[in-house]
């Protein structure tokens, strides 16, 4: 028996599925980089994000920080990346961030991980067949004050258009087997109370999720959402937002496990980054 909940309901509570990722400039100001997925894995719990938002140009780990109920989680753990040669490996541009035991009770206490459970793949267009698309804009997460937590306002999008990759991305580093697109909503969309919502730009929907919901439009009633990729790359002329599939990003967490393991078996719970980072993590460490 499939069961459904009101679209409303799903939509209302997709702030629950993503977190915000935060940094610092130079100057020590806070903002919102982007955003990630947490997840719970058959032995450990970690966030799934863009590669690109928790490394520099250098590979070097970007310092970051989430928020849990009612204070701030730094991000202090393993991360691990595909390795990226461009003309030569895919672009992923999908990255792994390990979760302390405590860490993650935090988190749980504010957001729900998603699981193998609820992993599915992407289904070409068909009546009925909807995706949701959700994450932390920077434009409606500007920190203005030191005083105060940062702000954490989520975006949610459903959108039906799959496009091919190839016709939107000049890179041929981006792949139908590794990547799929959805057309962005327009500028403005109708909120599931029949109001106007616009549309806030994509900046900092990067390391957010896209969920795929079979939608019954007579009632709008849906099923369970199933987590299918991690957002990566807008494109403004298309308006095309690139994802890369869900199962390319968990198909590092083995690698991530076995530092964890080790790292759990040595008792050195609180690795530091960059310093005590492994060199192959900090090269955005790869496997084929």
């Amino acid at each position: 028996m499939i069961t459904r909940v009101p679209l409303k309901d799903i939509g209302e509570t997709s702030h629950r599925r993503v977190c915000p990722l935060y940094s610092f400039d130079d100057g020590g100001k806070i903002h919102t980089v982007g955003s990630a997925i947490p997840f719970e894995g058959s032995r450990h719990s970690f966030l799934i994000t863009a590669a690109h938002v928790c490394f520099d140009h250098a590979n070097r780990p970007i310092p970051l920080f989430t928020w849990a109920e009612d204070s701030p989680v730094l991000l202090r753990e393993f991360r691990i990346a595909w390795d990226y040669r461009k003309g030569k490996t895919p672009d992923a541009d999908v990255a792994l961030i390990a979760l302390s035991e405590s860490d993650a009770t935090k988190l749980k206490q504010a957001y729900w991980f998603s699981d193998l459970s609820v992993v599915s793949t992407v289904r070409s267009k068909q009546p009925g067949h909807h995706y949701l698309i959700a994450g932390y804009p920077s434009t409606r997460n500007k920190i203005v004050s030191r005083e105060f937590s940062p702000p954490a306002h989520a975006t949610h999008l459903v959108a039906s258009h799959v496009g091919a990759v190839v016709s939107v991305s000049g890179s041929k580093d981006k792949s139908e087997e590794c990547h799929f697109s959805i057309l962005f909503p327009d500028k403005k969309v109708q909120t599931h109370d029949g109001a106007s919502f616009p549309v806030p730009k994509p900046q900092g929907l990067s390391g957010g999720g896209v969920w795929h919901l079979e939608v019954d439009t007579s009632t709008r009633l849906t099923t369970t959402p199933k987590l299918v990729g991690v957002g990566i790359e807008f494109h403004q002329k298309s308006r095309h937002f690139i994802f890369t599939r869900i199962q390319v990003a968990l198909s590092l967490a083995p690698d991530l496990y076995l530092y964890m393991d080790k790292q759990r078996h040595s008792n050195d719970a609180q690795p530091s980054v960059p310093s005590d980072i492994p060199a192959a993590a900090s090269r955005r460490q790869g496997r084929r």
